[in-house]
């Protein structure tokens, strides 16, 4: 065992990973349907770093068998964001995209990319670490135990299948009219408002 994690190395993710990040983002997103007959999973439709570079700072760490043709065998992504907490300003860490291989689980390389993961935010500042899960993921469960995250919140999605009309109601339209309370922002107004936005609501945590 001590030999195997000692060929297991944390780094820095590099753009020529991103194909490998991709691969383990589909295969550690599946999901499995009509008995395993219908499969979806969540896929990046750039580089597999898009989402993390929407934010002003982000980590990302790869773990790599350097024996196995250098093999990028899981991934963690953290998201470093501005916020308010407890009233204060703070810069808060969401976690996302952590993936180990299946064929490699159970060796701790999960644990040692989180662990390194929360080591490199609190050097940047960070105060706080946040990430959401699925229910049925105990493997991911038990992990964030250990690692001293607790439950804050419980959320369901909502899907609307896109070949269908939304639904609009007569005070939408009021609202969208001429002189109404809804108008169209440029891609930069509406990321300014939005940064406005979170920027000063206290997420309570």
């Amino acid at each position: 065992a001590g030999e195997v994690r000692s060929r297991l190395v944390v780094r820095d993710y590099v753009s020529s990973d991103s194909a490998a990040c991709l691969d383990l983002e589909i295969s550690g997103s599946e999901l499995r349907f009509a008995g395993g007959l219908v499969a979806a999973a969540f896929w990046h439709h750039q580089a597999f770093d898009a989402k993390a570079r929407q934010f002003f700072a982000h980590i990302i760490l790869v773990c790599q068998d350097t024996e196995k043709d250098g093999a990028i065998c899981g991934v963690i992504a953290v998201a470093i964001k501005r916020l308010r907490a407890h009233g204060e300003d703070a810069l808060c860490g969401y976690v996302f995209d952590l993936r180990v291989d299946s064929s490699y689980r159970r060796q701790g390389i999960g644990l040692k990319l989180a662990n390194t993961a929360e080591r490199r935010a609190a050097a940047l500042g960070v105060n706080y670490m946040y990430l959401s899960v699925n229910g049925s993921n105990k493997v991911a469960l038990r992990l964030y135990s250990r690692m001293g995250f607790v439950h804050a919140s419980h959320r369901s999605l909502i899907f609307r299948p896109l070949l269908l009309p939304a639904r609009t109601s007569r005070r939408d339209e009021e609202r969208a009219a001429p002189g109404g309370g809804v108008r169209k922002l440029s891609g930069k107004e509406a990321c300014n408002l939005v940064s406005s936005y979170y920027a000063k609501r206290d997420l309570g945590l």
